[in-house]
């Protein structure tokens, strides 16, 4: 009960932040943190999206929101995840899959959609201590609408299809 009325309240403060805030209409990559854990730098990264209303309406339609989130540290090898933002219309509840090459994992449910899109838009990835900088990519990839038979570019929804940001990850790791 106490985490239905936590989600409750955290859902009204976020419905109020996004009615009442300066719309940008710009989405971005912003760099939480970078941590330095044992033999790695653990990097906390947020999209800030842009605000836009159709996205809950196609989400609730049931077109899926298909992100791409790829880390090209240098030196080293891309490491690669695709985000995937669902509607259950049985549940009325929200949750998103990350798939990578090794796994596939699945979030918990949400009952309101900005909780989701808040958990949805960030996310944590391992680089070894060898990497000098990293450039972060989000592209988004086009939905499957299966009751059309089509696929649907919901990149309209961010102001571009592909988010990018370079950073120097040892500066950043000493702060």
């Amino acid at each position: 009960m106490f985490e239905t009325f936590k989600q409750g309240i955290v859902g009204l403060a976020l419905f109020f932040g996004n009615w009442m805030g300066p719309s940008t209409g710009v989405a971005e990559i912003k760099i939480e943190h970078v941590k330095r854990i044992e033999q790695a730098y653990l990097v906390s990264c947020r999209i800030d999206l842009s605000r836009d209303s159709r996205l809950e309406q196609l989400v609730d339609a049931g077109i899926p929101l298909r992100v791409a989130l790829v880390a090209r540290p240098v030196p080293g090898d891309s490491i690669s995840l695709v985000r995937t933002l669902r509607f259950d219309v049985v549940d009325y509840t929200y949750s998103f899959t990350d798939s990578s090459s090794s796994n596939t994992m699945a979030s918990k449910k949400f009952p309101m959609l900005l909780l989701a899109l808040k958990e949805f838009s960030q996310w944590e990835t391992r680089l070894p201590l060898t990497t000098s900088r990293c450039t972060f990519d989000a592209s988004v990839l086009p939905s499957a609408v299966s009751r059309l038979g089509r696929e649907l570019d919901m990149s309209q929804i961010w102001d571009r299809q592909r988010l990018t940001i370079t950073v120097d990850i040892r500066t950043l790791a000493e702060k």
